[in-house]
């Protein structure tokens, strides 16, 4: 039996993955994930630039740090790996980010399509000179970002400031990692993963600060929690001890025993307008490793109605890049993603270069807001379709913003892929491809919607 491993980004010095999951990325700490290999018996996986299997399909992972220093990768790198206390007994070393492909070269992204930014489009958000910023998240009006940090000590925890001060407030003290905030659609609550109890677990916290409540409260882990648009429930990823796999569960924030899982993948999260999938069930993006070939990660959805999850379906992927950390816009019609190229990847895990990406829900739309030689991460949509996200150009990662007006206007409304479109199509073909004919994009595409027909409806249970 073979384990997978994954390890995230965490953007601004860490991939979380458990990650990048297949970084960690998502711990929301860092993003970026990558993929396991097929040997447990493998001493150091990080040698080599790809895991064997899918990265969700992962035993451990590490937090790998953006940083250029030491003493802020070690940080990441002791949250989720074998001499870490908090990783469970025999779980094998981090590997790096990619996938089951080994010495293998390739470009970057898709070679015609150029960056969508000025530079005076350009912002700095946060400023710290030591330690790292890391997993943003952008209030509803867009004035303050929640994120974690390592900028005071060697542990991370939640932090509070306006995008245009550096004035930074802080809302948790716990002696252990608080990592991957995520604000309630109200925005009177956050909820973020911890390890303060020796495993990563999932709690909610007031917006300014108090006593943390558990959610979860296993011996699995548990990371990146997302809200569903009335504020019920979370979805988050777990690694399963049975499975050994990253496995993606629904909880009852007010009853946290009733949950359920819907999946597999790594770093979900809710599209904050309700109603967008077919029949009008919640949408939920996350990311996910092939199961054969390179391993690479890949960008999925999936529809959650009435308990059940279906309508699953590759929005974005790539032969020569993991794609990872997706995030809804605040519209729910389009996803910002980082795309690490295959042959990015270091030694310690972080890859050399990445860049943000976004494309409209049908595919269409495809557009790098990035493309310069920095390692950015983590990516997350403001009020105005800015894009905030992590990034090591400053020395230290850091949170920065690039406008997206433009390029969202450059890619246009999506042409499918909306409830309204969905559902018409459903209902006219009697299938849930929802695309069809000139409209349906051709799978060999690089980036484009896809969908497998026997999954396409495909309730989850328990067991």
């Amino acid at each position: 039996m073979h384990r997978d491993q994954t390890s995230r980004f965490i953007t601004p010095a860490a991939a979380l993955i458990l990650l990048s999951g297949s970084i960690l990325g998502g711990c929301s700490t860092t993003q970026s994930s990558w993929a396991n290999n097929n040997d447990p018996n493998i001493a150091d996986p990080a040698s080599s630039v790809t895991g064997s299997n899918a990265s969700e399909n992962s035993s451990s992972g590490s937090f790998v740090a953006g940083s250029n220093s030491e003493g802020e990768s070690a940080v990441w790198n002791q949250l989720l790996n074998e001499n870490s206390e908090t990783e469970p007994d025999g779980a094998a070393s981090p590997v790096d980010v990619f996938g089951d492909i080994t010495s293998r070269a390739a470009a970057q992204g898709n070679p015609l399509a150029s960056a969508a930014y000025d530079p005076a489009d350009l912002s700095r958000v946060s400023f710290t000179s030591v330690g790292a910023d890391f997993d943003p998240i952008i209030t509803e009006d867009g004035q303050h970002t929640f994120f974690a940090s390592t900028r005071h000590r060697e542990t991370a925890d939640i932090y509070m400031k306006h995008v245009q001060s550096r004035v930074v407030t802080q809302i948790t003290t716990d002696p252990g990692h608080d990592v991957m905030p995520a604000l309630s659609p109200d925005g009177s609550r956050l909820a973020f993963a911890s390890n303060r109890q020796g495993n990563w677990n999932i709690y909610v916290i007031d917006a300014s600060g108090g006593q943390a409540r558990p959610i979860t409260d296993d011996s699995a882990h548990e990371l990146h929690a997302s809200w569903s648009p009335d504020g019920t429930r979370l979805v988050f990823c777990r690694l399963g001890p049975v499975s050994q796999r990253w496995e993606l569960w629904l909880v009852d924030v007010d009853n946290p025993m009733v949950k359920q899982q819907i999946g597999f993948g790594l770093f979900p999260e809710f599209n904050p307008v309700s109603g967008t999938g077919v029949n009008g069930g919640d949408q939920i993006v996350f990311q996910r490793a092939r199961e054969r070939g390179s391993r690479l990660f890949s960008i999925w959805s999936m529809d959650i109605l009435d308990g059940d999850a279906g309508y699953l379906t590759e929005l974005a992927s790539r032969p020569d890049a993991a794609l990872i950390n997706p995030s809804w816009s605040r519209d729910g019609n389009r996803v910002a993603f980082a795309s690490v190229p295959l042959d990015a990847a270091n030694q310690n895990g972080k890859p050399s270069e990445a860049d943000i990406w976004m494309l409209n829900v049908d595919g269409t739309g495809e557009t790098n807001l990035t493309a310069d030689d920095a390692v950015n991460l983590m990516p997350v949509w403001g009020a105005q379709n800015e894009i905030f996200f992590i990034s090591d150009r400053s020395g230290t990662d850091n949170i920065w913003s690039v406008a997206g007006g433009q390029a969202v206007l450059a890619a246009g409304e999506p042409r499918i892929g909306l409830a309204a479109n969905r559902a018409v199509a459903t209902n006219s073909t009697n299938n849930r491809s929802g695309t069809q004919g000139a409209d349906r994009k051709d799978p060999s595409d690089s980036l484009g919607v896809t969908e497998d027909p026997a999954v396409a409806n495909f309730p989850i249970t328990d067991d």
